[in-house]
């Protein structure tokens, strides 16, 4: 089988586990991920190291999902999220709910 930890299912899905042989990929890592991959199997967490590369391929491709920003962009508007708060403050959960209510029944 293809990937047989939980967290491999999650993000590979059902269909592609159903798949008895997959496509034979010979890639060279650095030692530094060489030995990621290594202690996430160990760790019991992943079953092989095709588990750990598939379920981090796929995690990369939903993260892509998450946003199209240009390079840096994340960067300036989390800046520019953080000099809001040093100059207007943070707004409890509540009383934000609250305005935004406001805002919509208007």
């Amino acid at each position: 089988m293809l990937c047989e930890s939980a967290i491999c299912r999650e993000f590979i899905g059902p269909e592609l586990l159903q798949r008895k042989s997959g496509v034979v990929m010979n890639l060279s890592l650095p030692e530094e991920i060489q030995k990621l991959i290594e202690k996430r199997v160990k760790s019991g967490e992943y079953r092989t190291p095709e588990d750990v590369v598939a379920a981090a391929v796929q995690s990369f491709d939903a993260q892509k999902g998450f946003g199209d920003f240009e390079p840096g962009e994340m960067d300036a508007l989390l800046a520019e999220g953080e000099r809001s708060i040093e100059q207007e403050g943070t707004l409890d959960g509540d009383e934000a709910f609250r305005q935004r209510r406001q805002r919509r029944a208007r």
